[in-house]
């Protein structure tokens, strides 16, 4: 007679089907939390109820609402609660519109990893943000979420440069709000324009005074291009000339009046907007070399005159005490532009103490010019007997009164 097995004896499949009978009324009683593979979420962004809900951890036992295998996938599931992801989806707007149908929920926003996971955080802190179609590139790339998203929960914001940065005050209004057609990302600074750096000189016009006025004041775009710039860089030399005769009249009236006269109002002819002049070199005029190079245009043309000004250096300096009358107007001579002293004259032919302790004033020897001197103005001669003396040494009458070639040193017997 052949023994029964006791695993298919009628006692084991009753205790068996008692067992699994009560893990499936724990299962059912728990909703599924002996499945539950670690403690999901508390928090939450908005404080709000979503279907009666403030957070994952208050419907933690009702595995039902976020998995119904095989009955309904996953991220339908999720949208029931999300509705506003939903609607982003269905609009084709938004974060979440963008990214591929086939994108699951839980690959950016992973659950049951403990109550203080912030699934949302997860998912910006791996954002690659080119799929918001903004691409982080340059300065953008330094900046935190807040300073473009600065509220909670993080909102869409625009990708209009003016919404986040303000418009330069030199040029409000002068421009269409494409900032990208000057500007990129890396730097605000400097703007490029045809894919080169923009220069204002470049127009053969520099900034270099017209920066601030008068008072102060930034000089915006349109105090000169009062028209704007519909056209943009290529137009950016195209200004109504009468706006720099009315703004230079306010200041110099009278100067301006007579410049008006004198030269037309065609301005940008001459003027480059600095210092210098077009087509102009001041080498044809007067050369500026030396310390006159430091010099200030108003130093030498005050009141803004340019006509007659003086070329000679007696014209701005006074000639000094020490040889006045004596020199002559030819500074040139001993002097340079370098620096006035020292004279070019560094080392006297003869001794200038010649036995003096302080030496001697220039006009004992040199009373009439520094080009002829005299050592009779305190030598007493006898004429006739210096005339034989130097005779009987061969030196004529016509040498006689060259003392310093025999006498370098101003000795007698020098």
């Amino acid at each position: 007679m052949k023994r029964p097995t006791p695993f298919f004896s009628p006692v084991s499949i009753l205790f068996t089907l008692i067992v699994f009978s009560i893990l499936g009324l724990m299962v059912w009683r728990s909703g599924g939390a002996g499945f539950n593979p670690g403690a999901v979420t508390a928090k939450t962004r908005t404080g709000q109820a979503l279907q009666g809900f403030t957070s994952h951890a208050e419907f933690e036992n009702r595995c039902e609402y976020c998995h119904q295998p095989l009955a309904s996938p996953q991220n339908d599931l999720c949208v029931r609660c999300h509705t506003s992801i939903s609607t982003q989806i269905a609009s084709g707007s938004g974060l979440h519109a963008r990214l591929a149908p086939s994108s699951r929920c839980y690959t950016c926003h992973p659950e049951h990893r403990g109550r203080d996971f912030d699934p949302s955080q997860f998912a910006l802190d791996r954002l690659d943000h080119t799929t918001t179609g903004f691409p982080l590139v340059g300065k953008h790339a330094e900046a935190s979420c807040v300073d473009c998203h600065m509220d909670e929960p993080r909102p869409a914001v625009s990708r209009t440069c003016v919404d986040c940065h303000a418009e330069p005050e030199i040029h409000q209004g002068m421009f269409s709000q494409d900032c990208s057609g000057c500007h990129d990302p890396e730097s605000w600074k400097p703007a490029r324009i045809d894919g080169q750096v923009f220069d204002h000189a470049r127009l053969s016009f520099t900034l270099e005074r017209h920066v601030q006025d008068e008072q102060g004041q930034l000089i915006a775009c349109t105090a000169c291009h009062a028209a704007g710039l519909p056209g943009g860089a290529a137009q950016a030399a195209t200004v109504d000339q009468a706006v720099c005769a009315s703004c230079h009249r306010d200041l110099s009236p009278d100067f301006m009046g007579q410049h008006l006269a004198d030269y037309g109002n065609d301005c940008l002819q001459c003027h480059n907007g600095g210092t210098g002049m077009r087509g102009f070199s001041h080498e044809q005029v007067f050369p500026l070399d030396g310390a006159h190079t430091v010099l200030e245009c108003q130093a030498c043309h005050p009141g803004q005159r340019f006509n007659n000004t003086p070329t000679a250096c007696s014209g701005c300096h006074e000639e000094p005490a020490v040889h006045t009358g004596y020199f002559g107007s030819q500074c040139g001579d001993c002097h340079t532009t370098a620096a006035w002293k020292p004279a070019h004259l560094q080392a006297h032919s003869f001794p200038l103490d010649h036995g003096e302790v302080n030496g001697v004033d220039c006009r004992t020897c040199h009373p009439s010019s520094y080009t002829t001197y005299s050592c009779t103005t305190c030598h007493e001669h006898q004429p006739d007997e210096i005339s034989r003396k130097h005779t009987e040494e061969g030196i004529s009458a016509a040498e006689l009164p060259e003392c310093a070639r025999c006498h370098p040193t101003g000795k007698e017997k020098g």
